[in-house]
């Protein structure tokens, strides 16, 4: 008994050790498969003010690592800044591109319009991000400082409509998982309407504040 807790000591005192080691290790892999490194050795960030700050925004970048709410994009004079919360990036420091060096081209995901940013000339990164916001960034760059931008313009409304299509398949998604569980419910007591609901209420919610995080 005497052993087993010692045992149980040790493992607790180790514990939070194993954690900063395991964390540190995933937000190193995250800077790497992302492409951060490489991006910010060629792009070191400039002492610039931003004339435009977008916190708590979402992306992919390199190998499809998505990044959920977690950059911080600054649309700069000189180029565009993108940052990362410090406790997803330890070892990532704020890189800034210059717009010259920006390339950006349309994508859908997912019934949502986006824009792929190639960082570079040849491209040693990138970055997908939603197509309000790099509208919202790239209106403070020079119109002639990105050389083969083949974006265009979207509106609110395509956005909306987009968001809105992904919001019904995946609420629709959930409910129809959860009546098809109900079904193979063997007590004889009513499945709760708030169960159906939740799905609907949860997934609105947060389309909600992916569009108002869009800055047009």
């Amino acid at each position: 008994m005497r052993m087993d807790n010692e045992t149980g000591t040790i493992l607790l005192a180790i514990f939070p050790l194993l954690f900063i080691a395991l964390w540190l290790a995933m937000t190193a892999m995250l800077g790497l498969f992302s492409g951060w490194f490489a991006l910010q050795n060629r792009y070191p960030d400039k002492d610039e003010t931003a004339l435009l700050t977008l916190r708590s925004q979402s992306g992919m970048m390199g190998k499809r690592v998505g990044m959920n709410g977690v950059l911080t994009l600054g649309a700069c004079p000189s180029g565009l800044r993108i940052g990362i919360w410090r406790a997803f990036g330890l070892f990532q420091r704020p890189f800034l591109v210059p717009w010259e060096d920006i390339t950006a081209e349309p994508k859908t995901f997912f019934f949502v319009p986006m824009a792929r940013l190639g960082f570079g000339h040849p491209e040693i990164g990138s970055l997908t991000l939603d197509a309000g916001t790099w509208q919202s960034l790239s209106a403070h760059s020079p119109a002639r400082a990105r050389r083969g931008d083949a974006f265009e313009p979207v509106s609110r409304g395509q956005v909306a409509q987009g968001l809105l299509l992904q919001w019904a398949i995946i609420s629709g998604g959930f409910t129809a998982f959860f009546a098809v569980a109900a079904l193979f419910e063997t007590r004889n007591a009513p499945v709760p309407p708030l169960i159906f609901a939740f799905p609907v209420v949860a997934v609105g919610i947060a389309q909600l504040v992916r569009f108002a995080r869009m800055r047009f």
